[in-house]
C-alpha cells in the first residue's frame, strides 16, 4: 500500500512537471515569437527607407512624379503595415521621413545639383535621425528579450524548486 502511495505521487509530479514545463515553453515560444515579428518589422522599416532614398534619387533624376507618388505611397502602405508591431517614436519617425519623400513631388526636376541639394538637406537628416530611432528600438528589443529570457529561467528554477520539494517531501 505504502509503495502505490509512493508510486501515484511520483506519477503524479511526473505529470506536474511535464505540464509547468509545456507552459515555460509555450511562454518562450511566444517570446521570441513576439521579437522575431518586431525585428523583423525594423528591418523592413529600415528596408523602406533605403528604397525611398533610391525611389527619390531616381525622381530627381527623370522627374516621373506619377510613378514616384505611387512607389512612396507603397513603401508608405507597407511600412505602416509593419510599424503597427513598433513602439510610436519609430512609427512617427518613419512617417516623418516619408512624408519627406511625398514633398519631393513638389519639387520640379532639371538641375542634377539641386536635387542631390535638396536630398542632403531635406531627406539624408531625416533618414538618418530615422535610422537612429530604429537602431535605438533595436537595442532595447534585444534588452527586452534578454530580461524575457532572464525571467523565463527564473521562473523554470523556481518550478524545479518546488517539484524537489514535493518529491522530497514524499
Amino acid at each position: 500500500a505504502g509503495y502505490a502511495v509512493v508510486l501515484g505521487l511520483l506519477i503524479c509530479s511526473t505529470i506536474e512537471a511535464y505540464r509547468l514545463q509545456q507552459t515555460i515553453s509555450r511562454r518562450e515560444a511566444a517570446v521570441y515569437q513576439a521579437h522575431i515579428v518586431r525585428e523583423n518589422a525594423l528591418s523592413g522599416l529600415r528596408d523602406y527607407m533605403w528604397l525611398g532614398a533610391t525611389y527619390a534619387r531616381e525622381y530627381l533624376i527623370s522627374g516621373d512624379t506619377r510613378r514616384f507618388r505611387s512607389q512612396i505611397l507603397e513603401i508608405a502602405r507597407q511600412g505602416n503595415g509593419q510599424a503597427a508591431f513598433l513602439r510610436p517614436e519609430v512609427v512617427k519617425s518613419f512617417s516623418m521621413y516619408t512624408d519627406a519623400l511625398q514633398a519631393l513631388t513638389g519639387f520640379r526636376p532639371g538641375n542634377p545639383q539641386n536635387a542631390m541639394g535638396l536630398i542632403e538637406q531635406q531627406l539624408l537628416p531625416l533618414r538618418v535621425s530615422a535610422m537612429g530611432t530604429i537602431e535605438r528600438a533595436r537595442a532595447d528589443l534585444q534588452n527586452e528579450l534578454a530580461s524575457a529570457e532572464r525571467d523565463l529561467r527564473r521562473r523554470q528554477r523556481a518550478i524545479v524548486w518546488q517539484l524537489f520539494v514535493v518529491l522530497g517531501g514524499s
